[in-house]
């Protein structure tokens, strides 16, 4: 019997470094995956990110569109015309899509989304005396 205790301590501890050794490699496989799972958390919620601001920029584009057309309509109708002022503008129509300083004055440009300053249609241009009045009103086309 006494040549039985070493050989099954013997048992035991080679039963003890198996488990160690599967506690180790599970403990590192478990490690991995979090930080697997952590980087893939972080690009789907970058990912998430870029879907939002692809949606942001889409509205920021479909809003200077609108307001190309209102500006335009309003032009065309004779609701905006020479001599009215810069605030009454902006206040029924919006910020301009682009402000340029001009030796003549002050110039509004409200344009479709898209468009570039190579363009020569789709934009409106509202140049502006040094009262902030509309001198002139330049009308590109769509």
């Amino acid at each position: 019997m006494t040549g039985l205790v070493p050989l099954v301590r013997r048992y035991i501890e080679v039963k003890m470094e198996k488990v160690k050794i599967i506690i180790t490699v599970g403990f590192i496989i478990l490690m991995i995956f979090c930080t697997v799972r952590g980087s893939l958390g972080e690009g789907l919620d970058t990912l998430i990110q870029v879907g939002k601001d692809q949606q942001g920029i889409q509205l920021f584009y479909n809003d200077e569109t609108e307001k190309y057309i209102a500006v335009r309509l309003a032009s065309q109708k004779g609701d905006i015309r020479e001599g009215m002022g810069a605030d009454d503008i902006r206040s029924k129509y919006g910020e301009p899509a682009v402000i340029v300083n001009t030796p003549e004055g002050v110039e509004w440009i409200y344009k479709k989304s898209g468009i570039t300053a190579f363009d020569k249609k789709g934009k409106i241009y509202i140049r502006f005396d040094g009262n902030n009045n509309v001198k002139k009103i330049t009308d590109m086309g769509s």
